[in-house]
């Protein structure tokens, strides 16, 4: 007899198609008399979870009872009905569909109640702090944010607000870590240096309300503006030829130039008008630079034994 892969007790797994569950509320007429009914069915599909699943499938399983022949999804609703929408735009793809994977539960109508209850209401989300680090990790093992956002299931601002997050002062992150400030806020916020923003942050405190993306947005205007200086009431900056000549080659791209998308954000992360979190790779490119500058300075390090080098003669 072959030998279990993991020791421990072993539970049958069945897959199913998601249209041979029944989901109480949605495929039948029933409503909140029903044990097994759930408000959310009635929702609207989320996009960026359609999008999940037709890239990895439904990796936790759904819970089903038998009423008669039928099986009734316990938890799992909407896993099955974005399942079913995923199934369908990858038959139109010719692409192979997904099946659910399904565990069978037995007991009565207050059991199935308690097992939909406790998943839907014991689980907790990472909070943004959390999901910056994964974001992070994720495009280091080298997805762009597209990927990012549709293994997150989420758009892609949201994991390039994230990203963003890597650019904070610590007082920021802490804000966003206690839920004073949204993770879009602070990363309007990051485009300002680090002193600023806890300026801008302090302010935001003492002007009391709630700190919005609105109120990120102008305290950026107000410290970039500051920044800048102003004549004849336009913030202005000199610019070296070639970042003017960068400019200029925007200028052109912005009326049809027939740019890569990628190479005018490059473009616009030289003239320090986006992040690195907006180019394509270029956040691992310059962390394999810094790696490479200490690999260097300890390379010399090593070298010298530890001591300085000696001054070159003259």
């Amino acid at each position: 007899m072959a030998k279990q892969i993991l020791q421990g007790k072993r539970k049958d797994m069945f897959y199913m198609e998601p249209e041979d569950v029944c989901v109480v509320g949605h495929d039948t007429d029933d409503g909140p008399e029903h044990p097994l009914y759930d408000e959310r069915v009635k929702h609207p599909l989320d996009e960026g979870m359609v999008r999940n699943i037709m890239y990895q499938g439904v990796i936790e399983p759904i819970i089903v009872r038998k009423d008669g022949d039928v099986p009734q999804v316990v938890a799992g609703r909407r896993r099955t009905l974005h399942a079913r929408e995923a199934n369908r735009r990858l038959r139109e793809q010719g692409a192979e569909t997904i099946k659910l994977p399904v565990l069978h539960r037995k007991g009565t109508d207050a059991a199935m109640a308690g097992i939909m209850i406790s998943e839907n209401e014991v689980r907790r989300d990472d909070g943004p702090l959390a999901k910056a680090r994964k974001a992070a990790w994720l495009e280091d093992q080298g997805n762009d944010a597209e990927e990012i956002a549709t293994i997150f299931g989420v758009t892609t601002q949201a994991v390039k607000n994230w990203l963003a997050l890597r650019e904070c002062d610590d007082v920021v992150l802490q804000a966003v870590e206690d839920g004073l400030l949204s993770a879009t806020a602070a990363a309007k916020l990051a485009k300002l240096d680090r002193k600023a923003q806890r300026a801008s942050w302090r302010e935001m405190q003492a002007e009391g309300g709630k700190a919005t993306v609105k109120a990120a947005e102008a305290k950026t205007r107000e410290k970039k503006g500051s920044t800048k200086g102003e004549k004849g009431g336009t913030a202005t900056v000199s610019l070296a030829p070639g970042k003017r000549r960068i400019q200029a080659v925007l200028a052109v791209a912005e009326t049809g130039g027939g740019l890569e998308p990628n190479v005018v954000r490059a473009l616009r992360w030289v003239l320090g008008e986006a992040d690195s979190t907006q180019v394509k790779g270029l956040t691992g490119l310059l962390r394999e630079i810094d790696e490479e500058k200490a690999r260097k300075v300890e390379a010399k390090r090593t070298k010298s034994g530890g001591k300085k080098a000696p001054p070159k003669a003259k």
